[in-house]
């Protein structure tokens, strides 16, 4: 099925159709490999991180509970450790979120430049996928990014109170 030509950008962006499928050979690889390390490096390095940020907010409001400090302090360094988890399960939750739009619009972009390579026709409105994914992605990121540096803050903070109420305890 071939695509009309509509306007001037639409005529500018189609030298000939044997170019046009050239391209979408280089752009179809091009995205084919953004989706893999989409949802392959991007889905480890969010495991990793999360579960570490999980782990040591963990950890620390179950060690702080058998320290010899005051209860106000334990209390305090506890709720923040658990500030910290709970933080971070929004952070991996926002991320879970975030792929499925993602992957949507990788999809679009792989069925766009398939067109192009079986017809040889290109048109401008329809193209601009690198725009609107790096968009996406900027948008979707945003929330899980300061859940995530949120949580290493209530770590610090954690940790503070608790040498706080150690020192105290002395």
């Amino acid at each position: 099925m071939a695509v009309t030509r509509e306007t001037q950008e639409d005529i500018d962006k189609n030298y000939t159709p044997d170019e046009n499928r050239q391209m979408a050979d280089v752009v179809l690889d091009t995205y084919r490999l953004t989706l893999n390390l989409v949802l392959e490096i991007g889905a480890s390095l969010m495991r990793w991180v999360l579960a570490s940020l999980l782990a040591i907010n963990g950890a620390g409001a179950l060690a702080v509970m058998g320290m010899p400090i005051p209860a106000s302090f334990k209390l305090w360094a506890a709720g923040l450790f658990t500030g910290g988890v709970i933080a971070s399960i929004g952070a991996a939750y926002m991320i879970i979120r975030s792929h499925p739009k993602l992957t949507r619009l990788i999809g679009d972009a792989i069925g766009y430049w398939h067109s192009v390579k079986i017809d040889g026709e290109r048109v401008a409105s329809m193209e601009g996928h690198e725009d609107r994914l790096n968009d996406l992605q900027n948008k979707l990121s945003r929330a899980p990014n300061r859940l995530g540096f949120a949580s290493a803050i209530l770590f610090c903070a954690a940790a503070i109170v608790t040498v706080v109420g150690s020192v105290q305890a002395l």
